[in-house]
């Protein structure tokens, strides 16, 4: 998922399928691992989220949820280089059922 054109075309040049993020996005299962620094999400379209950005954070000012962990710049403090890439890892790891989502990765070499 990106909210720019520039981020959509990457995605679909190395082989990922993409969705454009918008306001209206809604995530019904499995696991959101934010890390845009921007107040955008409203918890009522998300499951369990797990918030790795800068602040402020991404709920909605005057939102909250029982199914938000924040950890703001964890990547960046500990592994500033390969956090994105121990991220997917961690994820591909987990079963489809774990992590209540398919890959949208359709190259079977990836």
């Amino acid at each position: 998922m990106a909210r720019s054109d520039e981020q959509l075309a990457e995605a679909g040049i190395v082989g990922y399928g993409s969705i454009r993020l918008t306001e209206d996005t809604v995530f019904t299962d499995g696991y959101l691992v934010n890390t845009i620094p921007s107040q955008w999400l409203d918890p009522k379209h998300a499951g369990r989220i797990f918030d790795v950005a800068s602040a402020p954070g991404c709920l909605k000012p005057s939102t909250t949820s029982e199914y938000y962990t924040i950890h703001l710049k964890l990547p960046g403090i500990h592994f500033p280089v390969d956090a994105a890439t121990v991220v997917v890892d961690a994820v591909l790891r987990m079963d489809s059922e774990e992590r209540g989502a398919k890959c949208l990765k359709e190259n079977e070499s990836d």
